[in-house]
């Protein structure tokens, strides 16, 4: 469960590429652009935030947008999947087992939510 704070009052658009580091040890490049009519970010207890845009288009709406944010969501979703088994592995070998199956129940998940979302992408074309 994560503790939320939430900010909601710009609107900008850009493109850039970054990288940051997650609290979770281990970064990420990321290179995308950002059309905001809706923006807030969720500062979290695991080091770092989740932006929701409304896509590259603004308020492009339809299947377009749909495409984007899902493919956003499954892509973060894979993102927390690897870190999960990256982490129960290091929980193995600690000795805490039952933290590292219930980590590797969760990966599993968050494997399975990928599987979907996949499927909803497929189903919009």
């Amino acid at each position: 469960m994560h503790d939320h704070n939430h900010d909601h009052d710009h609107h900008h658009e850009h493109e850039h590429s970054h990288e940051h580091t997650h609290g979770h040890g281990h970064s990420h490049d990321h290179e995308h652009e950002h059309a905001h009519s809706h923006d807030h970010d969720h500062d979290t207890e695991h080091g770092h935030t989740h932006e929701h845009n409304a896509g590259a288009g603004g308020d492009m709406g339809g299947a377009a947008e749909y495409r984007i944010r899902i493919g956003r969501w499954r892509d973060h979703n894979r993102e927390h999947q690897h870190t999960l088994e990256e982490w129960s592995v290091k929980a193995r070998e600690a000795g805490l087992t039952a933290t590292a199956d219930a980590m590797t129940r969760a990966a599993d998940l968050l494997g399975r939510s990928v599987d979907e979302l996949d499927i909803a992408l497929q189903n919009l074309d």
